[in-house]
């Protein structure tokens, strides 16, 4: 009889044991297996709010968003859109948001004036066929392609960015070039469509939908997004994993797209600010994970910035990217 009681409290202390180690291994599992992250319980997920512009860069989000993948993930986010780059930078000061849909070079004049945030992950692109969504220098349908003397942009913004960019690259020097500044997307195409401006700078969807109304296209330049967050939010306790996860999601999030882009394709249209002309017809493709963004990126754009007068100093890449994987 004691013999068996003996046994009893030994097999018990084991299965204690036995738990305690599983716990632990399952714990362990969890930080460095990205996809383990996710959590299953309402209180445990972490509060994220993201500031979009519906424009093409940010499908990613809305597929997570359809697919359920932040809570997968363990975040519990919120989308918060906004009609304008002014607007959403405005949440952005403001702490409104905690992350956001960026380019490279605004996120750079941000710091500049003082405003705390980082750029967490590059989104797209290092080259060319990482993706069909870019930058496009067009001519109007009755312009001749020669002797450029001026080109219609959104001055001190990523489009007068790129439109140097493709500038240099057909060896056009850009300092003698006026650019004309208009900073609506769909005023720029309209002048450009009817003529009224003779050269142009677009984004997709816009680019190629004036290609399809007969603008002619001279050059065209990769797509450049950034993720960015609030230092703020980084250094909460809980800020790095968030952020991480949040790359999980993105990441799962373009995996699933590109398996099956038709899928989405109905689904983006009502999101996205796509051009009715090319609803049904406008298929984004993208073959890219985030990524940290390169130093020389962030040092051709403060060369930029700075000969341009539009920041004062140059800013350090350790200063402005978080590397969350330090």
């Amino acid at each position: 009889m004691f013999a068996r009681k003996n046994l009893l409290i030994i097999l018990i202390i084991i299965l204690i044991s036995a738990s305690i180690l599983m716990i632990y291994l399952i714990n362990i599992s969890n930080v460095y297996n990205p996809s383990s992250r996710a959590v299953t319980t309402e209180k445990e997920l972490i509060k994220i709010k993201i500031g979009l512009i519906p424009v093409v860069d940010s499908f990613p989000i809305f597929i997570a968003e359809k697919e359920d993948l932040f809570k997968k993930h363990g975040l519990d986010a919120e989308i918060v859109l906004f009609g304008s780059a002014k607007d959403r930078d405005n949440a952005i000061i403001s702490g409104a948001v905690d992350v956001a849909i960026h380019d490279p070079v605004g996120t750079l004049i941000l710091y500049s004036r003082n405003v705390s945030v980082k750029i967490i992950g590059f989104l797209c692109c290092d080259i060319m066929n990482e993706s069909n969504i870019g930058f496009y220098l067009l001519a109007s349908p009755s312009q001749e392609t020669g002797n450029i003397t001026s080109v219609a942009v959104s001055r001190n913004t990523i489009i007068e960015y790129v439109a140097w960019k493709m500038l240099e690259n057909m060896n056009i020097d850009p300092s003698k070039i006026n650019f004309i500044d208009v900073p609506s997307i769909t005023n720029r195409y309209q002048l450009l469509i009817e003529g009224k401006i003779s050269f142009a700078v677009l984004p997709d969807p816009w680019g190629t939908l004036a290609i399809n109304k007969g603008a002619k296209l001279i050059s065209r330049y990769k797509d450049l997004v950034v993720i960015i967050a609030r230092e703020e939010y980084i250094k909460k306790p809980y800020g790095r994993d968030a952020l991480k996860r949040l790359v999980d999601v993105i990441n799962e999030a373009i995996d699933l797209y590109t398996k099956d882009p038709d899928k989405y394709i109905d689904y983006i249209n009502e999101k996205l600010s796509i051009p009715k002309e090319l609803i049904g017809v406008f298929k984004i493709s993208w073959s890219r994970h985030v990524s940290k963004p390169s130093e020389q990126l962030i040092e051709e754009i403060n060369s930029w910035l700075l000969e341009r007068g539009i920041i004062s100093r140059k800013i350090d890449y350790k200063d402005v990217v978080e590397d969350l994987w330090r």
